[in-house]
């Protein structure tokens, strides 16, 4: 099993960093983090801020999914529309009541979807963004 592993979108600058550290203070939760290509270190509340955990899985090139990215899944022709094409679309990855990590399909709100897609019908989950750095992908 791989340790837990997080990340926060700091809101004000509008940046995606790194957790090293959560620290409990006072009844607030704070991450001790660093910015991506930066050095410079910063403390940031977790009730302004979004934290993101690793869902344990990656993608087809090795990176690691987090919780609030968006991925593009591709089904093969076993799971395709009836034109013969495969099923390609994104899904936004969430924390679910049951305590797993889920997917919700893009422009389809009762969509969910495992993250996992385990199986021979999967032929490609790459990230292609999440929900801080590229919205648009939401639309």
């Amino acid at each position: 099993m791989e340790n837990l592993e997080f990340r926060i979108w700091d809101v004000e600058n509008k940046t995606m960093c790194k957790v090293y550290r959560l620290e409990w203070t006072d009844g607030k939760l704070f991450a001790d983090c660093i910015p991506h290509l930066e050095n410079t270190k910063r403390v940031l509340n977790t009730s302004k801020n979004p934290l993101m955990q690793y869902t344990g899985i990656k993608d087809r090139s090795r990176i690691k999914i987090f919780k609030d990215d968006i991925i593009e899944i591709e089904l093969s022709e076993s799971r395709a529309f009836t034109d013969g094409k495969p099923d390609i679309f994104k899904i936004l990855v969430f924390w679910g009541n049951d305590g797993g990590f889920h997917g919700q399909r893009i422009g389809a709100e009762r969509q969910i979807y495992s993250i996992m897609f385990s199986g021979s019908s999967v032929l490609r989950r790459e990230i292609v963004g999440n929900r801080f750095e590229n919205p648009e992908l939401l639309k």
